[in-house]
């Protein structure tokens, strides 16, 4: 080939077809199965645009939703999520301070003992504590004195032997017993007649003297009855 010769790549008819299916920068109607190069690239171009305007839509939206840093403080039904985040930072911070409060007021398990008005839970816990221990201690030491003092009533009350029978004699025998826990029950009443008159109408009895048994001492094994007459006897021991 001489210098300056023409070097054709295709001819005019192909180069044609070529152009026909890039087509131009107007073209339209560009699919999976149809339409040039140019329709096809506007179609993909419209529909990112349309994809992109939605997306930006919902970016604009969902930014209006979160909010500003200083909005202000939103509720449970209105705001943006910062305005309700500075609702929770506010109020959240002033309930933290109040827990934070109150767990200091719990106070700690040496604390000082507290009262009605003063002192923490725990100083007031440990007023309560001694004052509890004190009671019982009083209750306990009452409740010790109670129960001596029954024990020596019962041991007064119950009785451990019962011995009786009649006599005229003064001496009479009886079964071991502890004096000191014993009565002495004494019964019959002597009197001497020293004359009857009997009228028409009447009759009477002239008493010189009326006297009782009683007792004159007690031993172990015996009592001793000073008596006129017949009697009955009853020696009652307690425990």
């Amino acid at each position: 080939m001489a210098s300056g010769d023409k070097f054709y790549l295709a001819d005019k008819e192909t180069l044609d077809e070529v152009k026909g299916k890039i087509g131009s920068t107007t073209d339209t109607g560009g699919s999976s199965t149809a339409g040039s190069v140019f329709g096809k690239i506007n179609y993909l171009v419209s529909q990112v645009s349309s994809y992109l305007a939605t997306i930006y839509s919902w970016v604009n939206t969902l930014v209006g939703k979160i909010g500003n840093t200083n909005d202000s403080e939103g509720t449970a039904t209105t705001g943006t999520v910062m305005g309700k985040l500075n609702f929770l930072v506010t109020h959240g911070s002033n309930n933290l301070t109040d827990v934070y409060n109150y767990v200091l007021g719990i106070g700690n398990t040496n604390d000082k003992q507290g009262n009605a008005t003063s002192g923490s839970v725990m100083g007031k816990l440990n007023y309560l504590i001694s004052q509890v221990s004190t009671y019982l201690s009083s209750i306990y030491s009452s409740t010790n004195t109670a129960n001596s003092k029954l024990n020596s009533l019962m041991n007064g009350i119950i009785i451990k032997s019962v011995q009786k029978g009649v006599s005229s004699s003064q001496n009479i025998s009886i079964a071991s017993i502890n004096p000191s826990k014993c009565i002495v029950l004494l019964d019959g009443i002597y009197s001497r007649t020293t004359r009857e008159v009997t009228s028409a109408g009447y009759h009477a009895t002239f008493v010189d003297r009326v006297s009782a048994p009683y007792l004159n001492s007690i031993t172990t094994t015996s009592i001793n009855v000073i008596s006129e007459g017949t009697f009955s006897w009853q020696v009652i021991e307690f425990y």
